[in-house]
């Protein structure tokens, strides 16, 4: 299934971009449909340009499709994801705060065990002392319990926030009295460790929501195959319009997301992602890993 690369080469003929280029000279106006300027536009061309002369990829769905069952798991690892990032408190913004909450979720309600600062800063791949710092401000929110062993576990409070992401994500779990455990797969919690582990290792200063943005078109263009504007991502994220449109600025700055009028509609935006080799190749072994943990 996976013999083939995830994400095609971006490559685009000359005249596209002769007409993106012609549509982004018109006046510029506010575009409702995808929040981003007929200049960005513009911009998004040159940098396609400069794409054609570098391995730069874009997002395609694979070529052998992933099955119903498939698609429903992926579906249920992204809501999860989802609803998690929604559900951040102690730091709104951070991609290392979720890196480091996944890890905590993954010990406590994936293996039923409490995490020390070390444990917990090795799986996260960051330093301890940024762990302690977030640990110590989820404490005095009462967000986690520290013992006097120094293991962290989850406040009731917590518990119960899983709980919710876990059932509006469709995913089965058990209670056991007691403790605040909930038993769950433990690889919906690994899946999101391992994908930030990915965004970590290929992108940069990215932050927490444009993250979840990357993941959801992830799951529209690459699993699903369809397109996607931001409006799609805001309804889809319940992110507002305008954090939408300017994390889709930086990812474009960036170059991992690319855009291109709708050949239908040239009113719509339509969004690509834009990733090099390797980048592709991580997220490959990423759903490789997934798909085939209940072989």
């Amino acid at each position: 299934m996976f013999a083939k690369p995830l994400l095609r080469d971006a490559r685009f003929k000359k005249s596209k971009f002769r007409n993106s280029k012609s549509k982004s000279s018109r006046s510029e106006s506010f575009i409702s449909e995808s929040f981003i300027s007929e200049s960005s536009i513009s911009k998004s061309s040159e940098f396609k340009q400069v794409v054609l002369k570098s391995p730069g990829r874009t997002g395609q769905l694979r070529v052998q499709p992933v099955s119903r069952v498939e698609a429903f798991e992926f579906d249920r690892a992204v809501n999860l994801y989802t609803k998690s990032y929604r559900g951040q408190t102690i730091s709104k913004t951070s991609e290392c705060y979720a890196l480091l909450k996944f890890c905590f979720l993954e010990s406590w309600f994936g293996y039923n065990r409490s995490i020390t600062l070390k444990e917990l800063a090795a799986r996260a791949n960051r330093p301890t002392s940024k762990a302690s710092r977030l640990m110590t401000k989820g404490v005095a929110e009462g967000r986690y319990i520290a013992s006097p062993e120094g293991r962290y576990l989850p406040s009731f409070g917590i518990a119960q926030d899983v709980a919710k992401w876990l059932q509006a994500s469709q995913i089965p779990f058990s209670l056991t009295a007691g403790n605040f455990c909930i038993q769950v797969d433990v690889s919906y919690f690994r899946f999101a460790i391992n994908y930030l582990l990915v965004q970590q290792q290929h992108t940069e200063n990215l932050g927490a929501t444009a993250h979840v943005l990357m993941l959801q078109l992830i799951k529209r263009e690459l699993i699903h195959g369809l397109k996607s504007t931001a409006t799609d991502l805001s309804a889809a994220l319940k992110i507002s319009k305008s954090t939408v449109s300017d994390t889709l600025h930086l990812l474009i700055e960036k170059g991992y997301v690319i855009t291109e009028a709708d050949t239908h509609d040239d009113r719509r935006i339509m969004l690509w992602l834009n990733l090099s080799e390797a980048h592709s190749k991580g997220l490959d072994e990423l759903l490789r890993v997934f798909f085939a943990r209940n072989e």
